[in-house]
């Protein structure tokens, strides 16, 4: 079995990070804008031998694809995958001397310690691209001659014919992604892998994966299709011309789809908050009714009280006089009586 296990990424676009990604299952891939899910799935195709130059959208990168993914010495972008009982790892690293790619194969699965070492005081430092070939030889790790150019490593991992001595036949027949001994070639996949991912292969593409299928087999393919099929054949790759003409505006329009959904989340939420707010304030001034109601029934009762209070004071304000007025007549008798005597 051929499989794409892991992709790893040391000191890459995060830098001094080393970020795993397992490939040979189901895997989800989730975050926020700018998270670089994106940034990420464009290097597949690379494992498949696309050139770098056309994994990076100019549109958004202003840098090469060796400053943007693989900006340090220590960068490197590392596919481990299985060719039936063998592991093996392509590792990939900027050219110290310029903006190019530099490609080796490694006879094994990777292993942190294989590119990263412990300096004496503990910390952890990835090992320089200058120094990779020292240091898989002081680990005793069989591993290729470096490759610097994407056609070389293509012809390696697809299992392209060549005339490149058999140093290359050697290393072809070890780490391609096909059966070697049966004359089975990945000619163009990485066209195939690209297309899948950035939904950007055109006819050109399409038509020279079909020649290059019809060169290899043309003894087995019997071409047996009649007008009519081909006709169809047209008229729908026609219609998935328009569809694709239209493809920035079905863009711009699934984004306007998730904005308004987000907009329409948030007048939600704010909905659910003027709710909850008219509901606590309806509380707060029933709370307030009841309270002014109780000081007005206490303000009633103080008052009846007050009154009665009022009224009993007068009645003993008028029999305090009426018993005043008593006694100032009787003195006034005693006197007079008193001035008679």
């Amino acid at each position: 079995m051929y499989l794409l296990n892991r992709l790893i990424l040391i000191d890459s676009y995060k830098p001094g990070e080393l970020v795993e990604v397992r490939l040979d299952g189901h895997t989800n891939l989730n975050g926020v804008n700018g998270a670089g899910k994106t940034t990420l799935l464009r290097l597949v195709p690379l494992f498949f031998g696309e050139r770098p130059g056309r994994l990076v959208p100019k549109s958004r990168v202003t840098d090469s694809f060796a400053k943007h993914y693989l900006p340090n010495e220590s960068s490197y972008i590392i596919f481990e995958y299985q060719r039936n009982e063998q592991t093996c790892m392509a590792v990939i690293y900027a050219a110290p001397s310029d903006d190019g790619l530099c490609y080796r194969f490694v006879d094994k699965g990777f292993e942190r310690d294989d590119f990263i070492e412990t300096r004496r005081d503990g910390t952890f430092y990835p090992v320089s691209c200058r120094s990779l070939r020292a240091h898989f030889t002081k680990r005793r790790i069989n591993h290729s001659e470096q490759l610097t150019a994407c056609s070389d490593y293509r012809t390696v991992i697809q299992n392209l014919p060549h005339k490149k001595g058999q140093e290359m036949r050697q290393m072809v027949a070890r780490y391609s992604f096909c059966n070697h001994s049966t004359g089975h070639r990945l000619k163009d996949i990485e066209k195939i892998i690209t297309g899948m991912l950035t939904r950007s292969t055109d006819f050109a593409d399409l038509r020279d994966m079909l020649v290059n299928c019809i060169e290899e087999n043309r003894d087995a393919i019997s071409l047996d299709v009649q007008m009519e099929t081909l006709d169809s054949w047209h008229k729908e790759y026609r219609a998935y011309q328009s569809t694709e003409a239209e493809r920035e505006k079905i863009v711009r329009l699934n984004q306007l789809e998730t904005e308004f959904g987000q907009v329409e989340l948030g007048l939600g939420e704010l909905h659910y908050r003027l709710r909850c707010l008219l509901s606590q304030n309806e509380q707060h001034l029933l709370q307030a009714q009841t309270a002014g109601n109780a000081c007005n029934q206490q303000l009633e009762q103080l008052k009846q009280t007050w009154e009665g209070r009022e009224q009993q004071l007068k009645s003993a304000l008028a029999e305090g006089k009426a018993a005043l007025e008593q006694v100032q007549r009787e003195q006034t008798l005693l006197l007079k009586e008193k001035t008679e005597w």
